[in-house]
């Protein structure tokens, strides 16, 4: 027997959750964390075994991708380059029954949500394509701190110029926190270094002058001054707007 279920699930910043109801024995999971890098879906297909196994045949888990949507998987692989950001690549492969986005270096496994929608597994991200009649992808949508437009090369096709980042390059102070920031630009991206961190923080352009990290710092947004020079920026945690002001320091 296999039973219906409903659920609904999200994460901002640091917090996952996820809600898993089954109408049909009034029954249901719930599952809350404040890690951002913990899998709630998975979790919770755990849970409903655990606790539901023993008056069904089967539990009925959340959505996973089907045989079709396996096969489907090939067609979202390809580069693709953010409209307000030229220059940098998002590459898409499938590996096995999994889609990977690789960035800068760095690779994230994305999570099928429907037919075109995937979740990126251990951030607050999701990719949408754009599927035409014909079933041919040319665009996406990456909804990560804000919405940017990406336009699919062309095999061959390189991306446009890559914006210089060395402007930005500097150490900025916060009196309100009385600590200071350093950015320095590594493997074309920016990257924010603290004492209070344990790693450098790479930090990704959405907007001209509004870049998106991670916990503690997954937005910043950068002022200038009356000559167009970079005054300084403000950081935000993801919950609302950016409202801690750094000021960069002069040589």
């Amino acid at each position: 027997m296999c039973i219906r279920d409903s659920f609904h699930g999200g994460d901002d910043v640091a917090h996952r959750a996820i809600t898993v109801y089954f109408p049909e024995i009034k029954g249901g999971v719930m599952v809350l964390s404040n890690n951002a890098g913990f899998d709630q879906y998975q979790c919770a297909n755990r849970l409903a075994e655990i606790f539901f196994g023993d008056r069904l045949t089967e539990v009925k888990k959340a959505p996973g991708p089907s045989a079709r949507e396996l096969a489907d998987f090939s067609r979202f692989a390809g580069r693709y380059e953010p409209r307000s950001n030229p220059g940098m690549v998002f590459t898409l492969r499938r590996d096995g029954d999994q889609l990977i986005s690789e960035v800068a270096g760095d690779e994230y496994p994305l999570l099928p949500i429907s037919r075109n929608r995937f979740r990126v597994q251990g951030q607050n991200a999701r990719f949408e394509f754009d599927v035409d009649r014909t079933g041919e992808v040319k665009s996406a949508v990456l909804f990560h701190q804000g919405k940017q437009t990406l336009r699919r090369l062309l095999e061959g096709e390189q991306g446009g110029q890559r914006r210089d980042l060395s402007e930005f390059i500097g150490r900025y102070h916060s009196a309100e926190l009385q600590t200071t920031y350093e950015l320095g630009v590594e493997k074309e991206r920016l990257v924010l270094t603290s004492r209070w961190f344990q790693q450098k923080l790479p930090l990704q352009s959405v907007q001209e002058d509004r870049f998106s990290g991670a916990d503690p710092v997954s937005s910043v947004l950068f002022r200038r001054d009356e000559k167009g020079a970079v005054a300084g920026f403000r950081v935000g945690n993801g919950a609302g707007r950016e409202f801690v002001w750094f000021e960069r320091e002069r040589p």
